[in-house]
């Protein structure tokens, strides 16, 4: 998609988070891990920022095991086992970056040993936490539809705790 892309029409919308869902997939099956199946559209997204799928349970199948962010980013994953819904998600994912952007600032590798400098690094990072950070406390952005109530990511996400992460 390109910058100047009208993520307001829902066809650009769509064909954004199929490829956000292939991504998640891709990245899942290069990390070499075991993993229950992905939701067919994401739990939560604001395009092209970020979106919030689930990933089932292998322990206990039709439940939510992981939560994979991906968008204007790379994708990561988190257990669901102490977080339970998508805001807390994308708020977990934050906080993860910033310990990872304090490390680089205090001369410490960059978790994945990369070749690219730190400075470079630590300017996208920063600049990931920044638009993730955003969508985290716009509360406008959260707010369920009347009528949806019931198909709210809360009740959607409300497990029985296993997170089997």
């Amino acid at each position: 998609m390109s910058d100047n892309a009208d993520y307001t029409d829902p066809d650009v919308e769509e064909a954004w988070l199929i490829a956000r869902r292939a991504e998640i997939d891709a990245h899942l099956r290069q990390s070499g891990g075991r993993y229950g199946g992905i939701s067919d559209w994401p739990f939560w997204c604001k395009a092209p920022v970020t979106s919030v799928w689930g990933i089932e349970s292998l322990i206990s199948p039709g439940f939510l095991g992981w939560w994979a962010i991906v968008g204007d980013h790379p994708p990561e994953c988190i257990s669901s086992q102490n977080v339970k819904d998508p805001r807390a998600a994308l708020e977990a994912v934050c906080n993860r970056w910033i310990e990872a952007l304090n490390a680089l600032h205090d001369g410490r590798p960059a978790e994945h040993g990369t070749s690219e400098d730190p400075r470079s690094i630590a300017k996208k990072l920063a600049a990931q936490i920044a638009a993730v950070r955003a969508c985290v406390e716009n509360d406008a952005l959260w707010l369920v539809p009347e009528g949806d109530e019931e198909d709210s990511a809360a009740e959607v996400c409300d497990n029985d705790g296993d997170g089997d992460g």
